[in-house]
C-alpha cells in the first residue's frame, strides 16, 4: 500500500485484494480473480483487475497474465500520461488491453489451446491528482467520487448480458464493440473498481446506483493507519460478505489523502436488495 509520506507516491492510499469465493472452495477450484495496484512516480495510480470466465478451464492463469501485462504496459507510459494530463489515456488503455489479449493468445498457443480457455474480463484504472480514466471489458464496474462532490457516481456500470452467466472476455472477437472507456477531467477523491462478485453488495440491483452505506463504510475503513491490502483481503473473506455472494471477490481502492473522510464506521452494510448468488464466472 502507498500512503502519503514518500516522494512521488504522496497523496494516495491504494489497495487491491482478491479473495476466493465459497463456491470455488467447495469445488477445489482456484480463485479466478486477480488484481494489482501501484502508485507510480509522479502520483499516478495504475490499477487493474480481471475476473476469469467460469467456463474457461485456465481463466485463473488468464486473469493474472492480463493484469500483469496491462499494468506493466501502462506503468512504462506514466511520464507521457502525466505530461499530457491524461489526453493519451484512452489510446494507452486500448493498447494495454490489446497487449493483454495478445499475451493470453500467445500463452494459449504455447500450450496448444484456444485463447478462450484463458478468457477473462479486465478493468483498467488510471487516477491522477487532477483526472481519472477507466476502461472495462465484461461485467465488472467502477465507482468514483470527485473531490468537489460528496456523492458517489458509477463511472462504468456492469455490462450484464441478457444471457445468464455470460459476459464479454478480452479474448472475444467482438471486444471493440463491448469495451467501455470513460475519462473525467477533474480531481478524483475516491475510486473503487470491483469484479461482479461484489455487485449486489456495492450497487443497488434495480438501478446500479451506489449503495450509500457501503461507500460511507469503505471510504472510512481504508483510511485507518493500519490498513493493508492483506487486511482488505480478510475483509472480503468475512462471513457476512460470503453470506451474500459465493463468487470470487475483488476490490481495488484508491483514496486521495487530500480528501479523506471522517472517522471509520467499522460495520459492513449490504444493500437491501442484495441476495445470494450462485455464479461460477
Amino acid at each position: 500500500m502507498k500512503r502519503s509520506g514518500g516522494d512521488d507516491a504522496d497523496g494516495w492510499i491504494a489497495l487491491a485484494a482478491s479473495e476466493i469465493g465459497t463456491s470455488h472452495k467447495r469445488k477445489h477450484l482456484p480463485c479466478q480473480d486477480f488484481s494489482r495496484i501501484t502508485v507510480a512516480r509522479g502520483g499516478l495510480v495504475v490499477g487493474a483487475i480481471a475476473d476469469g470466465i467460469g467456463s474457461a478451464e485456465h481463466s485463473d492463469v488468464g486473469s493474472k497474465l492480463a493484469v500483469e501485462t496491462a499494468s506493466d504496459y501502462l506503468l512504462d507510459r506514466v511520464p507521457e500520461l502525466l505530461a499530457r494530463r491524461g489526453k493519451s489515456a484512452r489510446e494507452h488503455c486500448l493498447q494495454a488491453l490489446a497487449k493483454a489479449a495478445e499475451a493470453i493468445k500467445a500463452c494459449a498457443a504455447r500450450h496448444k489451446r484456444s485463447g478462450d480457455d484463458y478468457g477473462c474480463t479486465l478493468i483498467l484504472v488510471l487516477a491522477a491528482p487532477d483526472w481519472l480514466a477507466a476502461l472495462s471489458v465484461g461485467d465488472g464496474f467502477v465507482v468514483w467520487r470527485a473531490a468537489k462532490s460528496e456523492a458517489h457516481e458509477v463511472l462504468l456500470p456492469p455490462d450484464k448480458s441478457e444471457f445468464v452467466n455470460y459476459t464479454s472476455s478480452i479474448t472475444s472477437s467482438d471486444i471493440q464493440e463491448t469495451l467501455r472507456f470513460e475519462f473525467r477531467n477533474e480531481a478524483p477523491a475516491f475510486v473503487l473498481a470491483s469484479s461482479d462478485g461484489l455487485l449486489y453488495l456495492v450497487l443497488e440491483s434495480e438501478t446500479w446506483k451506489p449503495h450509500l452505506p457501503f461507500f460511507n463504510f469503505i471510504e472510512s475503513y481504508i483510511t485507518r493507519d493500519d490498513m493493508t491490502s492483506d487486511k482488505l483481503r480478510k475483509l472480503l473473506a468475512d462471513p457476512q460478505i460470503n453470506a451474500l455472494t459465493d463468487d470470487d471477490k475483488t476490490l481495488l481502492l484508491a483514496c486521495s489523502c487530500e480528501h479523506m473522510p471522517a472517522e471509520p464506521k467499522h460495520k459492513v452494510v449490504a444493500a437491501k436488495s442484495a441476495h445470494d448468488r450462485s455464479a461460477d464466472d
